[in-house]
């Protein structure tokens, strides 16, 4: 039973990790149908709540979502409540931290390879005044898809444009 015993332990632990995870954050992202290849694209996400959640844009096949988005080089991410932005595991300050109510636009322009965000129609900048949160984006023929972590008690409405009269800030990015 020695090998029982550890594989059962290994398997509680496993699925004691496994509930730990799903109850800090949960990782959501659009189905590769919606994957995005060239152009420009933008989606608006309402803040109903105000504390951590990371908003942004994955690779379409590769991202992993078991993980928070900008954990692997295939997430990009922007965390308003620390004001920080995340890819390949690594963040730094940018923009401004947001509230409750507050609109983030998520931009992706896949002819200059580019990603930005804004907050309530105002384009988030690095440290260094660049608008671009992240270049030099590797594209391919299956593209990019809308993606987020939402932590523990966090709500967001997530808007894609089908109608894009409701998009609050679509015309103030210069779009």
């Amino acid at each position: 039973g020695d090998v029982e015993d550890l594989n059962r332990r290994n398997k509680e632990a496993a699925n004691a990790a496994n509930s730990e995870r799903i109850s800090t954050y949960r990782t959501y992202r659009a189905e590769q149908t919606f994957a995005v290849t060239r152009g420009k694209w933008y989606y608006e996400v309402e803040l109903l709540t105000s504390g951590r959640m990371l908003i942004g844009w994955g690779h379409a096949s590769k991202l992993d979502s078991f993980y928070p988005l900008g954990t692997d080089s295939n997430g990009y991410a922007f965390d308003g409540l620390n004001a920080r932005r995340f890819h390949h595991n690594v963040s730094d300050g940018f923009g401004k931290q947001w509230s409750k109510n507050d609109i983030v636009g998520c931009m992706i322009d896949l002819h200059d390879k580019t990603i930005s965000f804004s907050l309530n129609g105002e384009l988030m900048l690095d440290n260094l005044g660049n608008e671009a949160a992240f270049d030099n984006l590797e594209l391919d023929d299956i593209g990019f898809v809308p993606a987020l972590t939402s932590f523990s008690g966090q709500k967001a409405r997530l808007n894609f444009g089908q109608d894009v009269n409701t998009l609050k800030y679509f015309t103030s990015c210069g779009l």
